[in-house]
């Protein structure tokens, strides 16, 4: 990883946190990759980035009522 000279972004920090850590810097990548922008943006209004964050919060929740209404043909034990 290079930040702390083991494989964790940050030294004093449990697993779980590591994890999402790097989830966050790869899905950072990804965005610019597919926008070519980064969260440093500044051409969207605060209602605009709230709509984005909303949508956001619809998709999850319909995740979350797809596992909460039972088992689908690739169901995983959680």
């Amino acid at each position: 990883m290079g930040h702390t000279g083991n494989d964790k972004p940050i030294k004093y920090s449990s697993k779980v946190l590591n994890d999402v850590v790097m989830d966050m810097i790869m899905r950072e990548k990804r965005g610019f990759i597919e926008y070519k922008q980064t969260m440093d943006r500044e051409d969207l209004t605060q209602r605009e980035w709230l709509q984005h964050a909303y949508e956001e919060v619809l998709d999850l929740a319909l995740y979350l009522k797809k596992i909460l209404n039972g088992p689908s043909q690739k169901s995983e034990e959680l």
